[in-house]
C-alpha cells in the first residue's frame, strides 16, 4: 500500500527565506569589509606614527649626545624645550648615566613637557642596564633610546609621543566607515527588495493560479506572463502544461461520460434481461408449486376416492346391522314397558344408532361433492355433545373460552361434530395412561374470520411426522387407520378453512382451525 508523503517541509516561505538571506548578506559583508577596512587603516596608521617616532627619537639622540658627553645642561634644555614645541610631543626626558659609577643609577639630566602637559605626568624612569623600547598606552607612545659614545652608554632619551592625531583620524574613520556602511546597506537592501519582488512576484503568480486551480478546478486560469527571462518562460510552459491538462481532461471527461452512457445502457439491458429472467423463474415455480399442489390434490382425491369407495362399501354393510339393532330396539321397547332403566337405555341406543345414521349418509354425500347443510352452530354446545359420546367424562377436564362471548359459528353441525370429535379423540389417545386429559378450546372472531384452537396436555407429535399427519391412510399408531385427522382436514377444506398444527411439544399439542365467517 502506497503511505502518503508527510508534509515535514518548513511553513516559512520562498519569499521570506530569500529577503531574510539578502538582508543577513547586506548586513554581514558591510559589516566585516568596514571593519577590515578600519582595522588595516588604523594599523597603517600606527605603523607610520611608530617609525616616525623611532626616527625622531634616535634623531633626538644623537643631537643630545655632545650636551651629555660635555655636561651641558643648558643646550640639552633648548633641543628638549624646542622639541616639545610639536604638538604631537609631550614629554621629553634626558637621563644620564655615570661611566665611573657603575652602580649608580640614572640621574634626571633634563626635562622638557608640553605646555598644555599635566605636571604630574609620570613613567618609570630606565636603569643602566634596560634596553630600547616602545611602551604603547591607551593615549600615548612611550619610547626609550640610549646614547652611546665610543660605543659606550652614557645616557637615555624618553620621548612621549601624544596618540590623540591617530584616535582622531581613527574616529574620523569610523564615522565615514559607519556612514558608508548605512549607505551601503541602504543600497544593497533596496537592490535585495527589487531582486526579491523581480524573482518571487512571478512564483507568487504561479502559486496563486495553481491555488485557484486546486480550489476551484478551474482549468482555466491562466499565470500572467510578468517578464521575459527565465521566469516568463517558465510561466509559459506553466500556460502550456495547463493547456495540455484541460485538453487530456476533456478527452477523459468525455470518454467517462461514453463510457457511463455504456454502463447505463448495460445495466438497464442486464436489468431488463434479469427482471425477465426472474418473472420466467418465479412463473417458473409458481407453475411447479401448483403442479406440486395439484398432484398433492390428485394424491389425495385418489387416495380420499378410495377411501370413499371403501366408506360407502362399509356405510352398506354397516346399516344392515344397525336396521336389525333398531329392530331389536324396537322389539324389546315393546315387551319390555313399564322397566323406566332399560327403556332410557334403549332411547339412547336409539339416538345414537339415528346420529351414526345421519353421520355415514352425510359422509356419503360429502364423498359424492354434494353441498354442504351449512347453520349457525353454538361451538361450545357441540364440543359438550362430541364428548358426551366419547363417554369420558370423568377423565376429561374441558374448558372453553370465546372472543367475543356466546356467537355461533356457520358450519355443517353433523360434519364439524366429527371433526371436533376426532380431535378430542386424539387427544385422549396422546394422554398418558391414568392421568386426566386436559382439552382447552379457545374462539376468536376477528373480522371475516373465527380461529379455533384445541389444545391438550398428550405427548405431543414428533416433527419428523408433522407434515404428514393430514394425509390419508397415515397413522403413527399401531391399530390406527389414518383417517382421522385426513377427515378434519378435508371436511374443514369444504367449508373453504384450513386446519394446522400451530404447537406440539412433549407437554402438548396445538391445532388451528381458520373458518371463514359470511
Amino acid at each position: 500500500m502506497r503511505k502518503e508523503p508527510t508534509n515535514e517541509a518548513s511553513s516559512f516561505s520562498f519569499r521570506g527565506k530569500l529577503l531574510l538571506g539578502i538582508i543577513f548578506l547586506s548586513i554581514i559583508i558591510p559589516t566585516v569589509g568596514g571593519y577590515y577596512l578600519v582595522r588595516e587603516t588604523t594599523n597603517s596608521l600606527k605603523n607610520v606614527i611608530f617609525t616616525k617616532s623611532i626616527a625622531f627619537t634616535t634623531t633626538l639622540a644623537r643631537q643630545i649626545k655632545p650636551a651629555l658627553e660635555f655636561d651641558d645642561n643648558e643646550t640639552a634644555k633648548e633641543i628638549s624645550d624646542a622639541i616639545t614645541l610639536n604638538s604631537f610631543i609631550r614629554v621629553v626626558r634626558v637621563w644620564k648615566l655615570d661611566i665611573f659609577e657603575t652602580k649608580k643609577k640614572p640621574t634626571l639630566f633634563t626635562e622638557s613637557l608640553d605646555s598644555k602637559q599635566d605636571q604630574s605626568f609620570k613613567f618609570e624612569a630606565p636603569t643602566r642596564n634596560s634596553k630600547e623600547r616602545e611602551i604603547w598606552l591607551d593615549s600615548d607612545l612611550i619610547i626609550e633610546r640610549a646614547v652611546f659614545s665610543q660605543n659606550q652608554k652614557i645616557g637615555v632619551v624618553q620621548v612621549v609621543r601624544s596618540l590623540d592625531e591617530l584616535k582622531e583620524i581613527q574616529g574620523d574613520f569610523e564615522r565615514l566607515a559607519i556612514s558608508i556602511w548605512i549607505i551601503l546597506i541602504l543600497l544593497v537592501f533596496l537592490a535585495a527588495m527589487w531582486l526579491e519582488k523581480s524573482l518571487t512576484k512571478p512564483l507568487r503568480e504561479l502559486v496563486l493560479v495553481a491555488e485557484k486551480i486546486s480550489s476551484g478546478n478551474n482549468l482555466l486560469v491562466r499565470a500572467k506572463k510578468l517578464s521575459n527571462d527565465e521566469f516568463g518562460k517558465l510561466t509559459a510552459v506553466f500556460n502550456k502544461m495547463l493547456d495540455s491538462i484541460r485538453e487530456t481532461n476533456e478527452k477523459l471527461l468525455a470518454s467517462n461520460q461514453e463510457m457511463e452512457s455504456r454502463v447505463v445502457k448495460r445495466t438497464k439491458d442486464l436489468k431488463l434481461a434479469n427482471d425477465k429472467l426472474t418473472i420466467e423463474m418465479e412463473n417458473r415455480v409458481l407453475r411447479n408449486q401448483e403442479l406440486l399442489k395439484l398432484q398433492n390434490q390428485l394424491s389425495k382425491q385418489e387416495k380420499l376416492a378410495s377411501v370413499g369407495q371403501v366408506s360407502s362399501n362399509i356405510a352398506h354393510e354397516l346399516r344392515n346391522p344397525m336396521a336389525a339393532i333398531r329392530n331389536s330396539v324396537y322389539f324389546l321397547r315393546s315387551n319390555m314397558s313399564g322397566l323406566g332403566k332399560s327403556s332410557e337405555h334403549l332411547d339412547i341406543i336409539d339416538q345414537q344408532l339415528s346420529e351414526s345414521d345421519e353421520v355415514i349418509q352425510r359422509l356419503l354425500e360429502v364423498t359424492k361433492e354434494k353441498a354442504l347443510k351449512v347453520t349457525s352452530v353454538d361451538l361450545q354446545q357441540l364440543s359438550i355433545e362430541a364428548l358426551a359420546v366419547l363417554g369420558f367424562s370423568e377423565e376429561i377436564e374441558f374448558e372453553y373460552k370465546s372472543e367475543p362471548e356466546s356467537f355461533k359459528i356457520p358450519v355443517d353441525k353433523v360434519l364439524f361434530r366429527q371433526v371436533i370429535l376426532n380431535l378430542f379423540l386424539n387427544s385422549i389417545q396422546a394422554t398418558e395412561s391414568k392421568c386426566v386429559t386436559e382439552i382447552k378450546v379457545n374462539v376468536c372472531k376477528k373480522q371475516n374470520w373465527v380461529t379455533i384452537e384445541v389444545s391438550d396436555n398428550g405427548k405431543g407429535i414428533p416433527s419428523n411426522i408433522q407434515n404428514r399427519v393430514f394425509e390419508p391412510l397415515y397413522s403413527s399408531k399401531k391399530d390406527g387407520f389414518g383417517l382421522g385427522l385426513s377427515l378434519c382436514y378435508e371436511l374443514i377444506s369444504k367449508h373453504r378453512g384450513s386446519i394446522e398444527i400451530k404447537k406440539s411439544t412433549p407437554y402438548g399439542t396445538t391445532f388451528l382451525i381458520r373458518l371463514p365467517y359470511l
